[in-house]
């Protein structure tokens, strides 16, 4: 728990601590109302094909923000040559990346359970949104771990298979006239809690790689191309 309060104390004395806070708060009531409005549509037509991904990126971006506002201390060599530097690339972001998470987490399924509740035909298909949102928090965590050490060829990668993933989707739809949607690949139960289950599986496993890469990389100087221009001067 004190491990916890100091983590979080930290983040406030992180490069643009107030800046980051502001767009965290930003992102999660976008992220949010986007999921709310699609869930809801979805619901009232089951319809899968009216689903789109873009609240869940919202959110799943939340925690980024606080890796590097915690990570950005590091940028003060007299930090990243202090016993504390290790730390601060380990342990206390992975804490404070698996709160932000798991907050985040906790909110998106009391609103699916309360969506549910009013449309309970449509569970499969509200249910799958928590899946995905699971499975794009694993890959931005795998990404986080390089991304911060190797900004650009981390972001060309990401780039390449958004674009790659954008052109086969065109590609199928002109060919067979059907708009592709990821929620086809998603599985699919009768109840709310196998989905639960699967999803916090895949956030588990996602944060553990990401520990795991940290631990592998924490010697890696971060790129501070990551953390913006103002911090270039430092």
């Amino acid at each position: 728990m004190n491990n916890m309060k100091k983590s979080f104390q930290l983040l406030f004395f992180g490069f643009k601590a107030r800046t980051n806070i502001i767009i965290c708060s930003i992102f999660l009531v976008i992220g949010l109302l986007m999921e709310l409005a699609v869930s809801l549509e979805m619901a009232g037509t089951q319809d899968v094909m009216m689903w789109q991904p873009v609240g869940s990126v919202f959110l799943a971006c939340i925690p980024l923000f606080g890796t590097q506002m915690l990570c950005s201390l590091t940028a003060s060599a007299f930090v990243n040559t202090s016993p504390a530097s290790r730390g601060l690339k380990t342990s206390r972001s992975l804490l404070v990346t698996a709160i932000f998470i798991g907050a985040i987490f906790v909110v998106q399924v009391l609103m699916k359970a309360v969506i549910y509740l009013i449309y309970p035909k449509a569970g499969p298909v509200i249910w799958q949104e928590l899946v995905f949102y699971a499975a794009v928090n694993a890959l931005l965590l795998v990404c986080t771990a390089f991304l911060f050490r190797f900004f650009v060829a981390t972001f060309l990668a990401i780039y390449a298979v958004m674009f790659a993933f954008g052109s086969f989707s065109g590609y199928n739809a002109a060919m067979t006239g059907e708009k592709l949607s990821i929620v086809h690949y998603l599985p699919q139960f009768q109840r709310p809690l196998p989905y639960i289950l699967l999803s916090a599986l895949i956030i588990a496993a996602g944060l553990a790689v990401y520990y795991g890469l940290s631990l592998l990389l924490y010697k890696v100087p971060f790129s501070k191309m990551a953390f913006g221009a103002g911090l270039k001067s430092r």
